[in-house]
């Protein structure tokens, strides 16, 4: 369930998509005009300012450094994790099967560019030919390519394991940038000094300003990643390990990812040290290199996203709680995008993080969390406690939309059907909203409510793409 709605925008040039902007508010046309400004007109105010007018623009701070707010930082992890599981995990798994293809295809065009076929011994799904001798250079050359490239596929997974844990300090940077710009008092603290010979370097106080929050930020990244969070909680005052089941996994992957940044993975006393003191003990031996392949970034890439997104939204509760109706709305998206993407086991870890919040801005936004949370245990397996969060609460006092979501959750399909029934104006269920949302997955399966479904809206639920829909 989400209580908000998306608006796209998309710009056109002759039937083709050139631009499009995404907004979670309702928008109008002096949105859409202020979004989409000509390029050439872009184009035009970047030429007439020069280099020098750049630097003293940012250096006076008319151009505001980026991240702005707790938002901006979740979507951009949000995006580096999604593109993660997506993108990278699916390049990983294919990377040696289009090495393979590659070199049959190469074989393969080589041979009918150069090669004479032998009929008589070709028959069926064997081809003989036969090839000048120094044709065998080419094949030779060929081989090692797709051989280097199937060798490379392997190291993949390592290589992107380094690079979570750098888009992790990325997050992490961001995110002390924000803090620090929304209460400066957390680091310009009384007993902070700067040297008037320092201090006359800048343009003004706040390149000043800017220069101090950079340093403390690089001092904090610099760190361990056990003693980045031993400095949040005393500069912060919070304990933000306390609970954090995932810890000790966290620190064997930070101190893997050490391993393979300096040693090419082989382990070492610190590496054993380190993972020992946080809960975490080694079989390895000293000496040993570590195996870094598909199935432990994927395990890596779900502690990053679960210890990422509970730091931002902690952080997020204690620096602005005016705006904990947007950290609700966000949390509970992140939630319903793990479910979609089948991560079911890190989407119960976040929801229940959710759910279990002292403070939330509504009850209607904790009940989303419930509503997602029951239905990513379902979706994962385990049907005893989806039916015991469900039975926490009682539903039958709340909207049709919930009630409805309830009913998919526990596999009640007929209920689903006589929900659907009532119509968009009394459950507040649209077309999208059935297709879209993770918790009707199972539902839209059913014959029943497929037929329910197009009674009530006039549509199939599975329409083509080029029929339009009546949301």
């Amino acid at each position: 369930m989400s209580e908000k709605q998306i608006y796209i925008v998309l710009k056109r040039n002759n039937d083709r998509v050139v631009d499009y902007a995404l907004s979670t508010t309702e928008i109008d046309q002096i949105w859409i005009d202020e979004r989409f400004k000509s390029n050439k007109e872009t184009e035009d105010e970047s030429a007439t300012q020069t280099d020098d007018e750049s630097k003293e623009g940012k250096e006076n701070g008319d151009v505001p450094p980026y991240p702005l707010t707790f938002g901006d930082v979740e979507e951009a992890f949000a995006q580096a994790m999604l593109m993660y599981r997506k993108s990278v995990v699916e390049t990983i798994s294919l990377a040696p099967i289009l090495a393979t293809v590659r070199l049959n295809q190469s074989i393969d065009n080589l041979t009918k560019k150069r090669g004479e076929k032998l009929p008589g011994l070709s028959n069926g799904e064997i081809e003989v030919f036969t090839l000048p001798h120094h044709a065998g250079y080419s094949i030779n050359r060929h081989v090692d390519e797709s051989s280097a490239l199937v060798d490379g596929a392997l190291h993949l997974p390592k290589i992107a394991t380094i690079g979570i844990i750098s888009s992790y300090d990325a997050i992490l940077t961001d995110l002390l940038r924000v803090i620090f710009l929304s209460k400066p008092e957390t680091i310009f603290t009384s007993e902070r000094e700067i040297k008037f010979s320092e201090l006359v370097r800048f343009n003004s106080i706040e390149a000043a300003r800017e220069s101090i929050v950079n340093n403390e930020i690089e001092s904090v990244v610099r760190r361990s990643h056990h003693d980045q969070f031993f400095w949040m909680e005393k500069r912060f005052g919070m304990l933000l390990r306390e609970g954090l089941d995932i810890w000790p996994d966290f620190i064997e992957l930070c101190e893997r990812r050490n391993l393979l940044t300096h040693t090419g993975g082989v382990v070492s006393d610190q590496y054993l040290q380190n993972c020992a003191d946080y809960g975490r003990n080694s079989v390895f031996k000293v000496g040993e290199k570590l195996n870094v392949d598909l199935d432990y970034l994927v395990k890596s890439i779900g502690i990053i996203t679960e210890i990422g997104c509970k730091l931002i939204h902690t952080m997020w509760r204690k620096f602005a709680p005016d705006q904990r109706s947007d950290a609700d709305s966000h949390l509970n998206g992140f939630g319903m995008d793990l479910i979609a993407a089948k991560e079911f086991d890190t989407a119960i870890k976040i929801l229940e993080f959710g759910v279990n919040q002292k403070q939330h801005s509504s009850d209607l936004c904790r009940r989303m969390m419930v509503v997602n949370l029951a239905n990513a245990l379902k979706l994962g397996g385990n049907l005893d406690r989806c039916n015991r969060v469900l039975s926490k609460h009682d539903w039958s006092a709340t909207s049709y939309q919930f009630q409805i979501c309830v009913a998919a959750v526990r596999d009640n399909f007929e209920e689903v059907c006589r929900f659907l029934k009532m119509g968009e104006d009394v459950t507040g269920i649209t077309p999208s909203n059935f297709r879209d949302w993770p918790v009707f997955l199972e539902a839209r399966k059913q014959q029943m409510v497929q037929e329910a479904f197009e009674t009530v809206f006039g549509e199939e639920l599975f329409r083509s793409e080029a029929e339009p829909s009546k949301d």
